[in-house]
C-alpha cells in the first residue's frame, strides 16, 4: 500500500508539472519526500506509516477541491442513487413492513412454491445495489395475485406478514414513480457515456415524472430530490462546460443553461484552452474559421419535442439572435458558441462528438477543445468495472507483477471491444 501511494504521488506530480499546476505541485513533492523518509527508516508497514500515507492523500484531495485549478466531479450514477434514497426516506415504515414479508417468502421451504407457479424467487433490496428496492417491489406488483395469496397464508400464522390494501396501493405507486429512475440508472451505466448523454437520460426521467407528479406523491418527492441534486451537479464548472459544448442543450436561444451558468462554462473552457496551449505550445493568433455548414434535418422524437418546448427560446426572441459569426478572436468564438449558434435544436440521434467532427475543418482549435471538454467522465461505472476486473487479474499468485505490465493488461481489458474491431493478428507480432 505504501509503495502504491508513493508511486501514485510521483505520477500525479508529473501530470501537474506537465499542465503547470504549480499550486498543487509543491505539496505533492512534499508528500513524495515524506514517503521516502519513511521508507529509509524501516521496511515494515506499520499502522502509523499507513496513517501518514492516508492523511497526505486526504490533504491532496482537499487541496484539489478548494483550488481553482481542478474540479472534483461527483459521479452521476451515485447522485441519482442518492436522489432515490432521499425520496424513499418518508416511506421507511412501509418499506420495512414489505421487506419483512419478502424475507419470509425467501425461505427455502417456499422455493418449490415459486417453481411450481413459474414465478421468479423474491429479491431483497440492498443499499449498495442501485434500484434495489424498485427491483424488489416490481415483481410484487406484477404477480400481485400470487403474492396476495402467499401473504394470506403467512398471516394465518403471523399477522405481521399480512399485506393490507394500503400496502398494495403503496407498491403500485412506488413502482410507477421509480420506474423512470430505474430505467435512467440502466442507461447511464453505458460505456463511454458523455455528460450530455447523462443529462439527456436525466432530463427524460424528469419529464416522465412531471407527467405523473400530481397523481403520485412519491413521484413528486423524487422530483424534488432530483432538482436539489441537479443544482449541486451544475455547481461543477467542468460539467457546465461539457453541457455548453453539447448542441442538444446549447442550441439557438436555448434556456437550459442560465446566463450565469453559461458565463462560468465559458470561463472554464478558456482556462482549459490555456492549459492545452501551455502544454502543446499552440499559437492561435490570426486563426480564422470557415462559416458553419448546415446539418441535415432529422425528425424529432417525443422527447425532442418535450425538451424544446420546455427549454427552447420564445419565438419573439429568435429575431434578436445573430445568425453568423466569422473572423473573430478565439475567446469571442467561445463566447458566441450557443449564444449565437447557427443551428436550431440538434436532435438526440446526432451525438455531440459527431457534431464537432463536422466542425473539425471549420475550426480545428475549437474542435480540439470540444473533444477535451466532452471527454469528461460523468460516471465512475467504467472505473468500478475495471476495479472488479483487477481483482481477477492481480491475484495472490501474481502479487509481484510490475505496474507497467499490470497497466498494459488493464488497457487491453478495458478496451477489448476496440481491439476486436481493429482485427489485430497477434501471431504476427514478435
Amino acid at each position: 500500500m505504501k509503495r502504491t501511494v508513493k508511486n501514485l504521488s510521483e505520477e500525479q506530480a508529473n501530470d501537474y508539472d506537465d499542465f503547470g499546476f504549480d499550486e498543487l505541485l509543491e505539496p505533492m513533492r512534499t508528500n513524495i519526500n515524506q514517503s521516502n523518509e519513511i521508507e529509509d527508516e524501516t521496511d515494515d508497514e506499520t499502522d502509523d506509516e499507513l496513517d501518514v500515507d492516508f492523511k497526505t492523500e486526504v490533504d491532496i484531495v482537499n487541496r484539489i477541491s478548494t483550488s481553482n485549478i481542478l474540479d472534483v466531479q461527483p459521479c452521476g450514477a451515485h447522485t441519482l442513487n442518492l436522489c432515490i434514497t432521499d425520496a424513499m426516506k418518508p416511506y421507511s415504515e412501509n418499506l420495512n413492513r414489505i421487506r419483512s414479508f419478502m424475507k419470509k417468502a425467501r425461505l427455502p421451504k417456499y422455493h418449490k412454491l415459486f417453481e411450481m407457479h413459474k414465478i421468479p424467487k423474491p429479491n431483497l433490496d440492498n443499499v449498495t445495489r442501485w434500484s434495489g428496492t424498485h427491483r424488489m417491489l416490481k415483481p410484487l406488483s406484477k404477480y400481485k395475485e400470487f403474492y396476495s395469496l402467499l401473504s394470506d397464508a403467512l398471516a394465518s400464522k403471523e399477522r405481521k406478514f399480512q399485506l393490507q390494501e394500503e400496502d398494495w396501493c403503496f407498491i403500485k405507486n412506488f413502482v410507477a414513480a421509480f420506474d423512470p429512475a430505474s430505467i435512467c440508472i440502466e442507461r447511464i451505466q453505458a460505456e463511454q457515456l458523455t455528460v450530455g448523454d447523462f443529462f439527456w437520460a436525466w432530463s427524460e426521467m424528469k419529464l416522465e415524472l412531471e407527467e405523473i407528479q400530481f397523481s403520485n406523491e412519491m413521484a413528486e418527492e423524487l422530483l424534488k430530490a432530483i432538482d436539489r441534486r441537479e443544482a449541486k451537479l451544475k455547481e461543477n464548472n467542468a460539467i457546465l462546460a461539457a453541457i455548453y459544448f453539447d448542441p442538444r442543450y446549447n442550441f439557438n436561444g436555448s434556456t437550459y443553461l442560465t446566463k450565469e451558468e453559461k458565463q462560468r462554462a465559458q470561463e472554464h473552457i478558456l482556462k482549459v484552452h490555456l492549459m492545452l496551449q501551455r502544454s502543446k505550445s499552440i499559437d492561435i493568433e490570426n486563426n480564422n474559421f470557415a462559416e458553419p455548414s448546415q446539418l441535415s434535418t432529422t425528425k424529432l422524437s417525443k422527447m425532442d419535442k418535450l425538451f424544446t418546448d420546455k427549454y427552447g427560446p420564445p419565438k419573439s426572441d429568435l429575431n434578436d439572435i445573430p445568425k453568423r459569426v466569422s473572423m473573430v478572436q478565439f475567446q469571442d468564438r467561445v463566447m458566441f458558441q450557443g449564444n449565437s449558434n447557427q443551428e436550431d435544436f440538434l436532435p438526440n440521434v446526432s451525438t455531440p462528438l459527431k457534431y464537432w467532427k463536422k466542425k473539425k475543418i471549420e475550426d480545428p482549435l475549437l474542435y480540439e477543445l470540444a473533444n477535451t471538454v466532452l471527454a469528461l467522465p460523468c460516471c465512475q461505472v467504467t472505473v468500478e468495472r475495471l476495479f472488479s476486473a483487477l481483482k481477477l487479474i492481480l491475484t495472490y499468485l501474481r502479487t509481484r507483477i510490475g505496474k507497467d505490465i499490470l497497466n498494459d493488461i488493464m488497457i487491453l481489458k478495458g478496451n477489448s471491444k476496440l481491439i476486436d474491431e481493429l482485427e489485430i493478428d497477434f501471431s504476427q507480432i514478435s
